[in-house]
């Protein structure tokens, strides 16, 4: 559908400051912001204190594993219920659980009761709620935005979110140096219910499905399974991402504290740099896929990226100080987001 002559015609200006006063979507965007900035801080707060504060570096995998492997498993069925209930209401259940969970910590860790199977247990709950969270996060967009404000919008929220990626780590890193952990983990549930209120003031409009006409949800997964395997292409992508998140984006994640503890001696702001720079790698990553839009030999391309991408992580291990190593994350970053964007 194009746009219509009227808005073809608007000037830029006017486009934006449209878009700007629907207040659905500013309600949606600041919610981003702190929602973004919670999950940041919220990851590199976590990361350090297993691998600083219990001093258990062997665990830092088990951790990061117990949330990542729940938020895969699930995310299908999260994309199912963000199809039949309404989206905002899904992510203020998911944030407002969220908070819960972070007062929770902030309790055992003024009572000092915190271990790493306390730390895991509060990782795979969160994967579970990020499952939710994320289906209905990216749907939720074309609900209260028009379509020929769209791609301006997801633009904003993307940039936002990129954003709080570079912003929340450094946060993080300055909290810990200043701040007892409780009070981190309580500045994270603040933001979190700040997220969730805005985020249910947002009510956007939702027609629910008919129940006699409503599929089930495992009819519902069926049908996608089964679309997925008639499709070579999107399985080569799946098994492409599977391979690259499993041997080179997972070990590069768990390795970045390890590195800033053994080989760098650093500590949380020096971790916090590490961090800002793949968010860094990952808006040059989408700035260029913008500028370029290539059109062809896209496997050639996804191939050597991943090479390099591989490369870039074994010359993670070997940096002895900082600016190698923001080099290093920063072109692992870009590279991926160029893989991911051209896939």
């Amino acid at each position: 559908m194009e746009p219509s002559k009227e808005i073809q015609q608007q000037p830029q200006s006017e486009r934006l400051s449209s878009l700007i006063r629907n207040k659905k979507f500013l309600l949606l965007w600041f919610a981003s912001v702190f929602s973004g900035l919670s999950f940041s801080i919220y990851f590199l707060t976590k990361s350090w204190y297993v691998v600083d504060e219990l001093s258990l570096k062997a665990f830092l995998g088990v951790v990061l594993m117990a949330m990542t492997v729940p938020r895969v498993l699930l995310m299908m069925i999260g994309g199912v219920l963000a199809d039949r209930f309404r989206r905002s209401t899904i992510m203020f259940s998911s944030l407002i659980t969220r908070s819960g969970l972070l007062f929770g910590m902030v309790i055992l860790q003024y009572m000092g009761l915190i271990n790493i199977w306390i730390l895991i247990g509060f990782a795979f709950c969160i994967g579970i709620l990020d499952a939710f969270f994320w289906p209905a996060n990216h749907a939720i967009l074309p609900s209260i935005v028009s379509k020929d404000h769209l791609t301006r919008a997801n633009s904003f929220l993307q940039s936002t979110n990129h954003l709080t990626l570079i912003i929340g780590p450094m946060i993080a890193g300055w909290l810990i140096t200043m701040i007892a952990y409780e009070w981190i983990f309580g500045t994270i549930t603040c933001l979190l219910i700040i997220g969730a209120i805005l985020i249910y003031l947002v009510k956007e409009p939702f027609d629910k499905p008919e129940v006699k006409r409503q599929p089930s949800p495992l009819k519902d997964l069926t049908e996608g399974y089964s679309y997925l395997k008639r499709s070579p292409v999107l399985l080569s992508l799946m098994w492409t991402s599977i391979f690259v998140n499993f041997f080179i984006t997972g070990p590069g994640t768990m390795a970045i504290p390890l590195i800033v503890e053994e080989r760098l001696m650093g500590g949380p702001l020096e971790l916090s740099y590490l961090e800002s720079t793949i968010a860094g790698g990952l808006i040059l990553g989408a700035i260029i896929i913008g500028i370029i839009n290539l059109r062809s030999k896209r496997g050639l391309l996804i191939i050597t990226r991943i090479t390099i991408l591989g490369i870039s992580i074994g010359l993670l291990g070997q940096v002895t100080f900082l600016l190698a190593g923001d080099f290093s994350l920063g072109y692992f970053r870009y590279g991926y987001h160029y893989r991911r964007y051209t896939s």
